[in-house]
């Protein structure tokens, strides 16, 4: 069994093995090319990718996106304790919808985006233990 496993693996190398020295060659000189990267005066065409807000007499647009902390303090019963307020899976959590509670975190997801939030480690004075009976 073993004697037809190394033979097969040999034939596989055989017949895959295509790449001749010149191909290889090629392949080198593609990776030593000086590549061409954006100039200076290319930076400045590019667009803004961050979002502002301006209020102009009644009038809002976007100027900043602003980064939401999530504090997640206490796990229980597959519920989370964040921002001090207990949630449940598929609640909304600022735009966010609780996805996952596991042992050490949770899985928030909005659109396309997921954040994944952990226990922050307290003092021993903080964590309370139940033994069974």
């Amino acid at each position: 069994m073993k004697s037809i496993l190394i033979i097969l693996m040999l034939l596989s190398a055989y017949v895959y093995a295509d790449l001749s020295t010149q191909d290889i060659e090629n392949m080198v000189d593609k990776i030593y090319k000086k590549r061409t990267g954006i100039t200076l005066g290319n930076i400045s065409d590019i667009e803004d990718p961050f979002v502002r807000i301006e209020i102009e007499d009644n009038v809002t647009k976007v100027i900043a996106m602003t980064e939401i902390q999530f504090f997640l303090k206490g796990i229980m019963n597959n519920r989370a304790y964040i921002n001090d307020k207990w949630y449940d899976i598929n609640d909304i959590v600022s735009g966010y919808t609780l996805k996952h509670v596991g042992k050490k975190g949770i899985v928030l997801m909005r659109d396309n985006q997921i954040k994944k939030v952990l226990l922050r480690k307290e003092t021993n004075a903080d964590i309370i233990t139940v033994e069974g009976r």
